[in-house]
């Protein structure tokens, strides 16, 4: 039996959108294999629940659950106003029990997240976990994904002068990204400022207020593909 899926993509960070239907990790595994699949960092399964609100889940490329992904909620929030629910710009995104408020305008997706806190004192919780290291810290990428395991781990130089980070990411189970939506709020929380994010494959905007923040990105459908 066959199905269509959408393949998307935010700054760069590749998303597979399906239905949520039963498949085993070695199939997860395939369809997101970038030479014997569609190819993703991310497959996202989705469960409408009303015109309006889906229940997401992640699946990294190794087969393995994720929690929450910020890029791939934008990427589904563009999917579901073209695709599904025509014409609306509201949404609510339920992942993990926990719901996200967002909204889309000329195809700019704005996602709003509860404020990140520390776990451990150094490890910051978005839905997934966030280390985060000085750039010139990236030569022992090794060591610390080895002590940090279940962690995204982000590499940033901050510019001063024009309020932008940039950011190198190795995504847990999908390996060196080009961009990371939780990641960008996290290093937004780290630095307790609003500011432009530059990913290796795109610009972000995260706005920090008293009790919550705000990704902002611009996601793009890539193509529509047929499992066959």
């Amino acid at each position: 039996m066959s199905m269509k899926v959408i393949r998307c993509q935010t700054n760069g960070n590749d998303f597979i959108i399906m239905p949520n239907v039963q498949l085993s990790t070695k199939q997860i595994i395939q369809m997101c294999d970038r030479h014997y699949g569609i190819g993703c960092d991310q497959l996202i399964m989705f469960k409408q629940v009303n015109k309006n609100t889906f229940e997401l889940l992640f699946y990294n490329n190794d087969g393995l659950i994720a929690n929450m992904c910020g890029n791939g909620s934008c990427a589904f929030t563009l999917f579901a106003n073209k695709y599904i629910s025509k014409n609306i710009n509201e949404f609510y995104i339920h992942v993990c029990n926990n719901q996200y408020k967002a909204t889309i305008l000329n195809n700019k997706v704005n996602i709003n997240f509860p404020m990140p806190y520390y776990i451990n004192s150094n490890i910051i919780c978005t839905g997934n976990y966030h280390k985060i290291y000085d750039i010139k810290n990236i030569k022992n990428f090794k060591k610390i994904h080895n002590k940090y395991p279940t962690c995204n781990i982000h590499f940033i130089k901050e510019n001063i002068k024009d309020n932008s980070v940039k950011v190198i990411t190795y995504e847990r189970g999908a390996g060196r990204t080009l961009a990371c939506g939780s990641g960008a709020i996290a290093i937004a929380f780290f630095l307790n400022k609003s500011t432009k994010i530059i990913h290796e494959g795109g610009i972000s905007e995260v706005l920090l207020s008293q009790n919550s923040m705000q990704l902002i990105t611009e996601p793009r459908i890539v193509c529509e593909c047929v499992i066959l």
